[in-house]
């Protein structure tokens, strides 16, 4: 029969009925690993005897050290049975070392055979390369990837490393934009001053090749989870470089001379890419996601200043809701540019398309959102006749009513806008509602006083909810 000993002294006696069921299990485990058990023989139950009690002895029993205390500076540890020390710090590589290692990590994973393995090694390298800006292997490595990620025979794991290969592509992509159009800030460049030529059209061209093969990868996934959100991601990213690429370009050539030459090609492409974003949101399964990505996209046109592009894109919507959500950011960025006054037709068009799209919808909650939000863009671009106008496509409920003609009354008041808002505030004929649009108007004029006085209106009792 088997002793149970605990450290070497007498164990104490169980104190509950779990802490002797543990004791059983621990005595069962050992019994049956020990030399005398074998399978099939029918064990005797453990017995708790006591155990022969010993002094401890320092010298063997305390470790030197706690046991997960870090290693100190420069020590180095060993292995049991191994004669030469095992060095595990690796921030004492030299210069050349890492280059070396580097050289080599691409090769090594392309060597690896398992297409899960290879998969999954050259993604990690893709976006090492990308880290350390050598852009051509990593684009290299992560197509390889997708390869590899291609043969893999179980379907979560394969969309699982197309999902995140194509998140590195994304990533790749703004490291490259960041290469065709440096200093993204408007700051000029002199004469004089020499600097480096890449061919920004070649890396432009890359970026959209890589938006292609991102498409083309998510075609491949089993999940519609991984491609709905996976072509929402590409759409999104897409027009990101899009946008970030027409802010030093809409600079003109006076600011950004460096850009001169290249400037109507880059254009050119630019429109490419937000179009290539737009065609992969249109292919996403889903309504919302399909909805949002094309939103998305819309909305970076425009702020990409390319009005025509997004108008276009906008009228291509086919669900009302969007379509209108569409026209309204398309709307908000136009009355808001620097250009505004050029394009105030465009505006007034996006914002009429706005309001057919809404009117379209059927009466109800969705419909009333809508119609608030475009009241309150036109309130806040100081469209009030306009603002005034949308309120029939609320539902007919006095509450909404009173809020949306609220909000235009209080704005005016804040602009100084006073007597023409009673002029229009004197014609409503429920007398409940032009006394509430005559308090919205005093509280706006108050608003603007507390601004330019610095007071705090409510605080002094002058405004009450």
């Amino acid at each position: 029969m088997p002793t149970l000993l605990i450290d070497g002294n007498s164990p104490p006696r169980p104190r509950s009925l779990w802490d002797a069921a543990l004791v059983w299990t621990v005595g069962l485990l050992l019994v049956g690993t020990s030399a005398e058990g074998t399978r099939g023989q029918e064990l005797p139950a453990p017995r708790i005897v006591p155990g022969p009690s010993r002094p401890a002895n320092p010298a063997t029993d305390a470790p030197t050290t706690p046991p997960n205390a870090p290693l100190a500076q420069g020590e180095r540890t060993t292995l049991s049975g191994d004669d030469e020390p095992i060095d595990f710090d690796s921030s004492n590589l030299t210069t050349e070392q890492i280059e070396e290692l580097e050289k080599e990590v691409l090769p090594n994973a392309r060597a690896i055979v398992d297409p899960r393995a290879r998969a999954r090694a050259l993604e990690k390298v893709g976006a090492l390369l990308t880290y350390v800006g050598r852009y051509d292997e990593a684009y290299d490595a992560l197509i390889e990837a997708g390869q590899a990620a291609l043969r893999v025979d179980t379907s979560r794991e394969r969309d699982l490393r197309l999902e995140r290969i194509i998140r590195n592509l994304m990533a790749l992509t703004a490291e490259l934009l960041r290469e065709a159009v440096p200093d993204l800030a408007p700051i000029p460049i002199a004469e004089d001053e020499e600097t480096s030529k890449v061919d920004r059209l070649q890396i432009i061209d890359l970026i959209l090749k890589i938006g292609e093969e991102a498409s083309t990868l998510i075609k491949a996934m089993t999940s519609p989870i991984y491609r709905n959100e996976g072509r929402l991601l590409i759409a999104e990213e897409l027009s990101n470089r899009a946008r970030e690429m027409f802010s030093p370009l809409n600079l003109g050539p006076e600011r950004r001379p460096d850009l001169a030459d290249d400037l109507d090609a880059l254009i050119e492409r630019g429109d490419r890419i937000i179009q290539l974003a737009f065609d992969i949101a249109l292919q996403t399964e889903w309504p919302l996601f399909r909805d949002n990505a094309k939103l998305e996209v819309v909305r970076n046109a425009a702020r990409s200043e390319r009005f025509t592009l997004a108008f276009e894109l906008a009228r291509a919507i086919a669900g009302p809701e969007a379509r209108s959500e569409a026209y309204l950011a398309l709307a908000d960025v136009l009355a808001r540019s620097r250009t505004q006054e050029a394009h105030a037709d465009l505006a007034t068009q996006a914002f009429s398309e706005a309001a057919r799209a809404i009117a379209s919808l059927p009466l109800g909650d969705v419909r009333n959102v809508l119609a608030r939000a475009l009241v309150d863009v036109l309130v806040a671009v100081g469209r009030f006749e306009d603002a005034r106008a949308a309120v029939v496509l609320l539902d007919g409920d006095l509450y909404n009513i009173a809020q949306a003609l609220g909000a235009v009354a209080e704005s005016m008041g804040r602009r100084n806008l006073v007597k023409a808002a009673q002029e229009w505030i004197a014609e409503v004929e429920n007398d409940r509602l032009r006394s509430y649009l005559e308090r919205r108007l005093i509280e706006g004029v108050l608003s603007a006083i507390n601004s330019s006085r610095g007071l705090n209106v409510e605080a002094l009792g002058g405004m009450t909810p």
